[in-house]
This record gives structure tokens, C-alpha cells and sequence, in this order.
């Protein structure tokens, strides 16, 4: 298959409307949603992709496709795209040949309740990138939006009796299948709670299914914050959270902010139940701790199942300061900060640039892109010169 490059999201994002303009099927009332959501966090999606995803090839191609698969998606039934799309994670073949396998598997082990569900745990391992994010053995696990427990007894297996696993699963009638499901785990200790920023009650639509989700208006349901439940339950640390919440993500990460602090985690985060998921929530994470890497990966042959892997440093700037390096080596913290801002108002002077905005806050743009030239430059001279002070460090 072919694998995406760094090019910019406009760029690539006019040559797919290019190919559909060309196929025929453009019929003069094009719209679509998500297009319009695309160019409105232009800015915001090209710095996410510079920022989080560029390092890896495979993230690069699951973040084209899912820009592309959106925009195809929200104008043309599905099987009706008058294009193809380069690069696609499973074509139709493969993954009917997984549902197939998935309908034959039997065991103690697995709930059959849902078939994409068996599929992303047992078969395709949706919440492990090996040698890079994974729980391990005697790794304490949370696994929140633990459904009907496929996920907690996986974790379980991998982390053996000197682990543990705790889920959470706010739907009463499906927690009930769940803890009879793991009730024979000595390991996993199941809770009836949501995971959430706030500890005590939030509304939730309680219709048992998959995707029941947080609400404002449904039924009341325990809800608990990461932080809380670290520290009311005494626990020694926290190596790996799973999340996949129905796009509670966000307020269940703000939740855990001393945690992920704290103990710096592995971290499988759900990135796709919001258009906005793929910038905001690596973002958050980094404001958090920046010393995560990034690694997006998808689960199906539709939308759903993305899957942000977050994989801990204890390298980065923030960390050598907290232990106590020589004070001389915060310059490359600030370095790095002054780096970020500097990339940020170059995404958004090129993405005016591309769309030929000429008014006054282009004008302003423009200068501060000259002002970028220079940070960068001044950047790159004091980052050679702080990264062989920091080698020398480590080799000590």
C-alpha cells in the first residue's frame, strides 16, 4: 500500500477533490460536513499532524485516511465513492475474513456478546503496539469502558497474578455481565462507575449498548475521577490506562492529570468518537506530561476503532528538572517551548498563505512568520549546543 508523506493537509486534501471533480460525480452541489469542519481547524489538524504523528509513517497513514475517509464518508453512501483512497487499514476481504474467524472463536475467556469487540481484543490486540505500548507483567491496569470484560481479562493474561486490573463500566445492566464474566479473576477488580474530571454522579444514556455514552440528560450514575480512585485506593502506581469511553476521554484525562503526572503511564486512548479527538486529546496529554511519543493505529474497516498510544519518557526537559539536574539544562526546556510556539504561528501563516487570505491579519501573520525564521534559527544553534551537554549528561 501506499504510505502517505508529510505533505501539507490542504495539499493533499485538494488533490482528493481534485479526483472526485475529475471521476465525474461532482454535481455542483458539493458539501460536506466534515470539509467544513476540516478547513475551519485547518491550523489545528496540520499542527497535530506535524507535533504528534510525523515520526511515524504508520500514524501518518491513518491520519490521511481518516481526513480523507470523513470527507468521502459525509457526501457518498458507503460502496458508492466515486474514488479510491491510497491507503486503507483493512480492505473488505481481510476484514471479512476476521469477522469469520472471530464467529468460530469459543471460550470461558470471551464474551460473544459483540463481534468487533472480540475481533479488536483477541484477535487484532487493538490495546498493545508491541515493544512500544503495552502492559506488561505485574503492570496495574486501568482499563475504563471495560464493557462486558473481553478487555480486563486480556489485561489480565498479560499481567499475571502479580498485576491487577481495575475496570469500570457505568451501564448497570452490562456491569452485570461483566463482573459474572470476570467474577473467577482473582486480578481484575470490576467497579460501576464511570470514569469522568468530577467524582460523585453524571447523566448517562443507559441503553446497554456499546456506545452508550455520557449525556446531559439521562439516567444518574456513579462517576469517579482517575486521581480520586488513586488515591482512595492506596494504589503503588499505575502503569497502563485503556480508555474507550464514548468521547469522555477528555474530561476522564483531565481527571487523571496527577496520575499521568505522577507515574507516567501507558496509555491506550479511543481517538475517534470526535472530529476534534485527533488534535485536542494528544495535545491535553502533552500539556499534561510532554514527555509522551505518539502512535495512531485503527481497528476496522469504518471509523471507529482509532487508537492513540501514548509511550512514556523519562527523558524529556520537564522530567531532568524535577530530578534535579543542574539547573543549566532548563534552557532546553524552554528551548523545546519556544520551538512549539514557533511552529504554531508558521502552520497558521502557511495555511492563510495557501488560502490566499491577503487582509490585515495575514499582513500580521506574515511578520510573525519572518519573527519564526529567527526563533528557529536561534532554536536550532541552542539546541546543538544544549543536546551535547545533555548526551554528556547521560554518559556519565
Amino acid at each position: 500500500m501506499k504510505a502517505h508523506s508529510t505533505d501539507c493537509l490542504l495539499a493533499k486534501t485538494a488533490q482528493l477533490l481534485n479526483k472526485i471533480q475529475k471521476s465525474g460525480q461532482w454535481n455542483g452541489a458539493f458539501y460536506s460536513n466534515y470539509l467544513v469542519f476540516l478547513f475551519n481547524h485547518l491550523s489545528e489538524l496540520e499542527r497535530a499532524k506535524r507535533l504528534y504523528y510525523s515520526h511515524d509513517k504508520a500514524s501518518l497513514d491513518v491520519f490521511y485516511w481518516r481526513q480523507e475517509y470523513l470527507i468521502l464518508s459525509s457526501v457518498f453512501p458507503k460502496g458508492s465513492w466515486p474514488v479510491s483512497i491510497d491507503f486503507v487499514p483493512f480492505t473488505q476481504e481481510e476484514w471479512h475474513a476476521l469477522e469469520e474467524k472471530a464467529k468460530t472463536l469459543s471460550a470461558s475467556d470471551i464474551s460473544a456478546s459483540y463481534l468487533l469487540d472480540i475481533i479488536d481484543t483477541w484477535l487484532l490486540e487493538a490495546y498493545a503496539l508491541p515493544g512500544i505500548c503495552e502492559a506488561q507483567a505485574g503492570d496495574i491496569v486501568l482499563d475504563c469502558g471495560a464493557y462486558t470484560g473481553n478487555t480486563s481479562i486480556y489485561f489480565s493474561q498479560k499481567i499475571g497474578a502479580t498485576g491487577h486490573v481495575y475496570g469500570f463500566e457505568p451501564s448497570e445492566d452490562i456491569f452485570t455481565r461483566y463482573a459474572a464474566h470476570v467474577a473467577n479473576y482473582d486480578n481484575i477488580t470490576p467497579f460501576h462507575t464511570a470514569v469522568s474530571n468530577v467524582t460523585g454522579h453524571i447523566s448517562f444514556s443507559a441503553d446497554n449498548a456499546p456506545d452508550s455514552h455520557i449525556t446531559d440528560a439521562g439516567k444518574k450514575v456513579p462517576s469517579i475521577a482517575i486521581d480520586d480512585f488513586v488515591t482512595n485506593t492506596n494504589l503503588p502506581k499505575v502503569n497502563f490506562i485503556k480508555m474507550d469511553i464514548e468521547g469522555a476521554e477528555e474530561a476522564a484525562l483531565n481527571g487523571a492529570r496527577n496520575t499521568i503526572k505522577k507515574y507516567r503511564p501507558h496509555m491506550a486512548i479511543s481517538i475517534y468518537h470526535k472530529n476534534e479527538d485527533i488534535y485536542t486529546l494528544p495535545a491535553l496529554i502533552h500539556s499534561i506530561y510532554p514527555g509522551y511519543t505518539f502512535y495512531l493505529r485503527h481497528y476496522s474497516n469504518e471509523i471507529y476503532e482509532t487508537v492513540l498510544y501514548c509511550q512514556p519518557s523519562d527523558t524529556c526537559p520537564e522530567t531532568l528538572v524535577q530530578n534535579n539536574v543542574p539547573e543549566e539544562y532548563t534552557e532546553l526546556y524552554a528551548a523545546i517551548s519556544m520551538f512549539s510556539k514557533a511552529v504554531t504561528v508558521f502552520d497558521t501563516w502557511q495555511c492563510n498563505y495557501l488560502l490566499k487570505k491577503k487582509d490585515d491579519d495575514f499582513i500580521e501573520l506574515q511578520k510573525k512568520h519572518i519573527e519564526t525564521l529567527d526563533t528557529l534559527k536561534k532554536y536550532m544553534e541552542t539546541n546543538a549546543l544544549l543536546k551535547k551537554k545533555l548526551l554528556k549528561l547521560h554518559t556519565r
